[in-house]
This record gives structure tokens, sequence and C-alpha cells, in this order.
């Protein structure tokens, strides 16, 4: 037995733009976008049965999602794990968040490697880190390990790797420039040591 027949009973532009107003046998159905509007080839007097109806909200869902995701990436890059996670949060389908996340990565908009890239050569700009601790921070935001220690590895050379170094000792001795010559040492090997390189490492430099 196939389901009754519905017919679309009025459409209605809403007061945002590019939305409309479905009624179905008379009755509010759901706010949609035109976009939705012209793949469904939806208008007055069109029947519909259960089957599009429902196809119909899950695309105004996946819509808003993705807008969502669309607004996230404006202020930043995010990771697979980031993205999903906050889509999570809305409460968006799982079915919905997998397509709007792969879509996202089809366009390139969401790119676990690159954003490893941008955010590896950023921190070391103005928060620099060890390598291991760069490597647990990405791992933190979703990136996977080998990927991460992959992506560390190659900005993170040993040239930088020296310069960062260099440049926090420089800005610790300024910190504690007050402080006589053998606790300023200390304190700036535990400065250094904080950020996660080791006293072997710290040792090959001038300091105080």
């Amino acid at each position: 037995m196939t389901d009754p027949k519905s017919k679309i009973t009025e459409i209605s532009a809403q007061k945002r733009k590019n939305r409309v107003n479905i009624y179905v046998d008379g009755k509010f159905f759901a706010g949609i976008d035109n976009n939705i509007l012209v793949k469904y080839n939806l208008y007055k007097g069109k029947e519909v049965d259960r089957d599009k109806l429902n196809a119909i909200l899950y695309e105004e869902e996946k819509f808003k999602a993705k807008d969502y995701a669309y607004n996230l990436i404006s202020y930043r890059m995010r990771t697979e794990k980031e993205m999903t996670e906050r889509m999570e949060r809305k409460g968006y389908n799982p079915r919905i968040i997998k397509e709007v996340v792969k879509d996202l990565e089809g366009l390139g908009l969401i790119d676990d490697e690159k954003f490893a890239e941008m955010w590896v050569k950023e921190r070391i700009k103005i928060h620099p880190r060890s390598n291991f601790i760069l490597v647990q921070e990405l791992f933190r935001k979703g990136i996977d390990i080998e990927l991460a220690k992959r992506v560390v590895e190659r900005i993170v050379d040993t040239d930088v790797r020296r310069k960062m170094i260099q440049q926090l000792i420089e800005k610790a001795e300024k910190r504690y420039k007050n402080e006589d010559r053998e606790k300023r040492k200390r304190l700036i090997l535990s400065y250094l040591s904080r950020r996660g390189f080791s006293y072997e490492e710290i040792s090959k430099y001038k300091i105080g």
C-alpha cells in the first residue's frame, strides 16, 4: 500500500533573504532555503509523498549544518575532529555531519595536513615550543599522531629549532635580568624546560 499523497497548498517568502515557508495540506510544514525549493521543483499544488517530505526536511537540516560549518571556517581553519565535535554539540544528525565534513574536505576547506602546517608555523612564530609539545598539541586538536610528527619534523628543522631556543633564551634573560646570575640561570632553564626543551639540548647554549 502506497502512502497517501499530500499537496503543497502555499509557498510564501520569509523576511530572511532566499528563504520560503512551505505549507502542506493547509498547515505550515517547514521553512526552507530557495536552493531546496529549486532542487525538488516545489510549487503550489504539487503532490508530495511522505518520502519526499522527509527528504526535504533532511536537505534543509543539511543546508543549515553546512551554513554553520562555513561560518566556523570563516573565523579560522578547523580540523576534521574540531568540526565534527562542534556540529555534534549543535545536535546535527550524525549522518549529515559526516556528509558535510566530506563535502568540505572535497572542497579543500577541511584539510588536516594544511591545518597542521599553518598551525605549527604560527605557533613557533608566536609561542615557540619543542617538537614534542607541538606534536602533542596537534594531536589534541584531532590531528593523527603520525601526520603531526611528519609535519612538525618537516617544518621545525635543526636551524629553526636553534633559532627558537635562542629566541626563548633572549626573552627569558630579559624577564629575569634583575636576578643574580645563578638564580637567573635556573629560572631560564626552567622557562625553556616548561616549553619542552631538555636540559641536554639547552646546555649547548650560553645562558645567563
